[in-house]
């Protein structure tokens, strides 16, 4: 299970934007790699993806949606911690993430 970074983990409350999680639905089963969610600042980016990688956490691995609804690694930037901003710490932290979530990823990297 992936976890929320410290200053995320408390947003909890997401209401609206159903029609935003049914595109992202839409376009993970169909194409969907990589997402990115971009906004100016205030416009609800960390709560929605926040409740996108809850809910996808949830899937129960045994369902057909599983395969296309489950987040395997997630990074949030925050332009107060410059750690987020590195892009080697990115690729680590999603590389270290994938190799949690999806053995076939690890195995291919030793």
């Amino acid at each position: 299970m992936l976890l929320l970074p410290d200053d995320v983990a408390g947003i909890e409350r997401f209401v609206g934007r159903t029609w935003a999680l049914e595109r992202v639905w839409r376009w993970l089963k169909r194409e969907g790699r990589w997402l990115t969610i971009t906004g100016p600042p205030g416009a609800g980016k960390t709560a929605f993806a926040a409740h996108l990688l809850s809910v996808t956490q949830e899937q129960p691995a045994h369902t057909p949606e599983y395969q296309y609804r489950r987040v395997h690694a997630a990074h949030f930037c925050r332009q107060t911690k410059a750690d987020s901003l590195d892009p080697v710490r990115i690729i680590e932290s999603i590389s270290n993430q994938l190799c949690t979530t999806l053995p076939s990823y690890r195995d291919q990297l030793i």
